[in-house]
Order: structure tokens, then sequence, then C-alpha cells
């Protein structure tokens, strides 16, 4: 198992012991939750030949700190916390001094530790973390006040204590270890990192005042939470302080403005340690009703339609660009699958009809797997020295159907699980753990991970569809808001690591493979949509053209494309064309979808089906 795969299947694990301790805690309702998953990381930790993938502090520090940090400052109450200013100031700053310089002490003349030594030992565990207590206070009903001390405390001596920490530990680096030393270091992480975050947060309130979207307001807190960690820690000053400075005035704006109050911002962040599977989130989101009704043309796009623009970019590349038929074939498998996010999200905006809709959004959602299934074979046929179509055509039976299996099969158990469960937590991390887990279990024997996680978010749509449990709930919010997120970060990343000086010298082959892949889109959307009304599936013909058009190619084709460049056996001008054709059916394609919408009248409310 690789490095990547020993991590997700620690995370993974991690996610089905948080699970099993939750409902643990059903039973257990004296022993606080994160108590339970304390004790539950210990033990995984005892289990005799587990072999636990390295986690440096750095790791821990930017992965999880800023997001915790900045939630934690983002959701305190603020009006409560300042009639309890004097306890909480007093507690957070002198109480960490007063922490530190006792457990030194003590540690020095109790337990034979050195100055330096002591001073960092209290430096480290000078910070509390009341999350606990805090819950069971609520469950209890405590006062108000008891709990904003509690919370207010732990906020700011998060980074009053990682200061100190840092303070300390650079005046023991410096091998000079004095007091006043470690007083100025304090001072200038401190000072510096509120400053930052300050200005941060300044500019983040800036950007939150011109827009509504709960999408971009999240995506511009996750910039300022992790850009204002990145900058503080950048000049060695307090990335924590920072972030807290930060999320303090993004919460003074909310609370004044009312702004971020109940949004779906407060529920993205208390749920940040989560990252989720874009496939899986498109097949958790889709409209199996109305897919259903659209099948027959959306079963042939994503099968046959796949096969044939395969094939067909494979001849035409060969017998048009020079390719070898190997190098064709793969160009084709890597540019197969369609992703019309953009498309999808305009046809809404214009109001066009649901069930071209669910033609782009059904086609997509299973050309993912078809066409990774694809690409997998053909590689695979290449990489073996010996290329052939019946060999291709074995190896995508095997990582298509024992995907599949693996899907169902994890879906199925996750299913099990939902029905057990009403918290919205336990859905997103039950669901977590199956997007995940669904892929590396079929990655593992070699099977195509995509299909697997397409046929285990089938299984949980049906189960939401039918029950209703699932509908409307914050796991689809979740999801559909991390999937927004993670697409902008990737549509970024699309321009920004073109290839630009490759693709320059094989421009004119770029726009001729593009040219051919839009030759194979019509012929197997014209062919196989007017085969579908045969089968008494009738598609307006508006419809079969926005479907052409709104083939666009993304992530996914860049991704695969950046795979195989690193492969001697595999033509080097493949993956520069593919990205070249990506590029262009963004820009070209993208950039004229709303005029050819509005061409084919698919704006009008009378089109809607």
């Amino acid at each position: 198992m690789s490095t990547a795969q020993s991590f997700l299947f620690f995370l993974i694990l991690l996610g089905v012991a948080a699970t099993a301790l939750r409902l643990l805690s059903r039973t257990t309702p004296t022993v606080p939750y994160p108590v339970l998953l304390a004790v539950g990381g210990i033990l995984i930790g005892l289990v005799p030949g587990l072999r636990l993938p390295p986690i440096g502090p750095d790791l821990i520090l930017l992965a999880f700190v800023p997001g915790l940090v900045f939630e934690a400052s983002l959701a305190v109450d603020l009006d409560e916390m300042w009639r309890r200013v004097v306890p909480i100031s007093l507690l957070a700053t002198l109480g960490v001094f007063l922490t530190v310089v006792l457990i030194g002490a003590l540690a020095h003349y109790g337990l034979g530790l050195d100055w330096a030594g002591g001073f960092l030992l209290g430096a480290i565990v000078a910070a509390t973390d009341p999350i606990a207590v805090v819950q069971l206070l609520r469950q209890v009903g405590a006062p108000r006040g008891l709990e904003a001390i509690l919370d207010g405390e732990s906020l700011f001596n998060d980074g009053t204590g990682v200061a100190v920490f840092s303070a300390v530990l650079g005046t023991i680096l410096s091998g000079h270890p004095s007091l006043p030393d470690a007083g100025l270091r304090f001072l200038f992480v401190t000072v510096v990192g509120v400053a930052i975050g300050a200005a941060a947060g300044s500019a983040a309130v800036a950007f939150l005042r011109m827009v509504r979207e709960a999408e971009l307001e999240i995506l511009i807190t996750l910039v300022l939470a992790y850009g204002a960690y990145l900058a503080a820690d950048a000049v060695h000053a307090s990335g924590v302080v920072s972030v807290v400075a930060a999320g303090i005035v993004v919460a003074r704006f909310g609370s004044r403005t009312g702004r971020l109050k109940g949004t779906q911002l407060h529920g993205f962040w208390s749920l940040l340690a989560f990252v989720p599977g874009l496939v899986f989130e498109a097949s958790l989101a889709v409209d199996l009703d109305e897919m259903w009704r659209r099948v027959v043309p959306i079963s042939l796009l994503a099968t046959l339609g796949v096969f044939l623009t395969v094939v067909l970019i494979g001849a035409l590349a060969h017998y048009g660009l020079g390719l070898d038929w190997a190098g064709g074939f793969l160009l084709g498998a890597i540019v197969a699958a369609t992703d019309p996010i953009a498309v999808v999200q305009l046809l809404r905006q214009v109001g066009a009809p649901r069930g071209l809709e669910a033609i782009l959004d059904g086609e997509s959602l299973f050309n993912d797997g078809t066409g990774v299934a694809v690409f997998s074979a053909v590689l695979g046929t290449i990489l073996s020295g010996h290329p052939s179509l019946p060999d291709a055509g074995l190896r995508f039976l095997f990582v298509t159907v024992v995907g599949v299996a693996i899907g169902a099969a994890a879906g199925s158990a996750a299913v099990a699980f939902l029905r057990m469960v009403r918290e919205a937590e336990l859905e997103i991390l039950i669901t977590l753990v199956l997007a995940y887990g669904a892929y590396l279990a079929a990655d593992a024997v070699h099977a195509s991970g995509v299909v697997s996680v397409v046929a285990a978010g089938i299984v949980v749509a049906r189960f939401g569809s039918r029950t209703g449990r699932l509908q409307g709930t914050q796991l689809h919010g979740f999801w559909s808001l991390l999937a927004f997120v993670l697409n902008a970060i990737l549509f970024l990343l699309v321009g920004v690591a073109l290839p630009a000086q490759r693709l320059a010298a094989v421009a004119g082959l770029a726009l001729g493979a593009y040219a051919i892949m839009l030759v194979a889109r019509a012929v197997p959307v014209y062919g196989l949509l007017g085969l579908a009304g045969l089968k008494g599936s009738s598609i307006p013909r508006s419809w079969k053209h926005m479907t052409m058009w709104g083939g666009l190619r993304g992530a996914l084709s860049v991704a695969l494309a950046l795979s195989v460049a690193t492969y001697p056996q595999v033509n080097p001008n493949v993956a520069v064309l593919a990205y070249g054709m990506v590029v262009l059916s963004l820009v070209v394609q993208g950039g004229l979808l709303l005029p050819i919408a509005r061409l084919l009248g698919l704006s009008s409310p009378d089109t809607r089906r």
C-alpha cells in the first residue's frame, strides 16, 4: 500500500471509529463524546501491527488548527463574551503566564527538569480545550455566562498559549534561553499576528459586503483563515493569533449586520475537517426521478457515447494528427468524460427544462465512471507493452464490474448505518467514510475507484429518495458547498497549471485536436439521441444542440492528462494536446453558453418539461 493509500486508510479508520464511538456515546450520556474519541484514539494506537502514517507537527498545525480556531472565533457569542470580558481577559493572559511559570517552577523543583524544559512543558499545556465541558454544560442547561467564560478563555488562550510556546521554544533553540528574550519574542509574535489577522479580516469583510451567496462567503472565509495563518507564519509571527484576530473581525461584522447568522457559512466551518469527493457529491445530488425518466438517452450517452468518442478521436487523431493508435485512443479516453457543471448552473439560471438538466447531469455522472474505466483499460494495455483492443476490453470489464460491486456493497453498508442515526453530523461522517472508503477499496484491487464511488453514491441517493430522510438536510448542503469550493479551486488550477510553452509549440495540433473532439461529440449526441427517440424517449432538437455544445471537458480530464505525463511509454504530446482541448472547450464552448442557450430558446418558461 502506497503512502497516500496508507494515509487515506488511516483517515477512513478514524471515520469508522468516530461513528462507532458516537453511537456508543448514546448509551453513556455522562461521558462526553470527545472523551470517548480520545480513548478510542489511544486504543487504535495500541492495536498490534497497526502502522500509522507519520503525521508531523507542521501538518497538524496547518491542516487543522486554522480551521478549528477560525470556526471557534466565528461562532463565539460576542455579546455574552463582552459581558464577561474581565474574567476572560484575565484567564487568557495572566492565567496563561501564571500557568507556564507555575508548571515550569514545579517541574524544575519537583521533576528535575531544567528551567527551559519546565517552561516549555508549561507552554505546551497552557491552552485549555473545553469542548467536552461546554457540550456537557449545554446538555444540563448551565448558565450561558459560564459557557461564555470557558469558550472565551479557550479562544484567546489558544492564541496567547501558542504565542508563549513559540517564544519559549524560540529562545531555547537560539542557544541562550532567557526570560527577557522569551518576552520580546512573545511581544513580536503576538503584536504582528494580531496586526496581520486584523488587516486580513478587514479585507475579507470588504469582500463579504459585496457578496450575498453562501458559497462565496465560504470561499472568502476559507481563504481568510488559511491565508492569515500562512501570512503570519511567513514572518515568524503567530499564525493562531492571526486567525483569532481575523475571525473576531468577521464575527463582529456578522454580529453588527446580522448577515452571517444562521447561514450555511457556520455549518460549513463547523464541519471543515471533512474533505468530500466531487463524484460522490454529484451522485448524491442527482434527481433520481427525472434521471429515470431520461434513462435511455443518459445510458446511451454514458456507455456507447463514451466508446464512440474514444474510437472516433483515436481514429481521427491517428489519421489527422499523426499520433500512433495507442496514443490516439488514450487521448480519446482522457477527454471522453464531460464536465457540465457550468452548463447546468447556467441552464438553471435561465429556467431551462429539467429534463435537459437531467440528461447533462446523468451523462456526466455515469461517464465519469465509464470514461475513467476506459482510460484505465487503455493505459493499462499500453503500459503492458502489448496494446490491443481485446486486452483493453477485458480490463474495462474488470475495473467496471468489480468497481460497481464494491461500491454497491459499501453503499449498502453505509445505508445500514444511516438508518441508525439522525444527526446531520453523523450522516456527513458516514458518507465521507463511504466515498473515500469505496474509492480506496476499489483502487486496492486495481478496479475503478470512480465507478465504485458513483455506485455507492447512487445507493445512498436511492435510500434518501425512498425514505425522504436525507432530503433538505445539512448533508446535501455540506456536500454541495464543499464541492463548490473544490470546483472553484480545480478550475483555477486548470489555468495556473497550463503548460503554455509546450502548448504553444503544438498549437496547430491542439486546434486540430479540439476540432476532432467537437466532431466526435456531435456523432454520438445526434446519433444516439436520435436512437433514443426511436425507443420512445423523444428529445427536442434544441436539447440535442445544447447537449452537443454543453459537452465541456474539465478537471477530471486535466487530472487524467497530468497522470500520464510521466510515463515513458506514452507519447508526450498526448498530455499537452489533452490539456489544450480542455482549455479550448472551457473558453470557446463555455464562453458562448449563454448566447447559445438564448438562441435555442431554452430560457423560455414553456420549454420546461
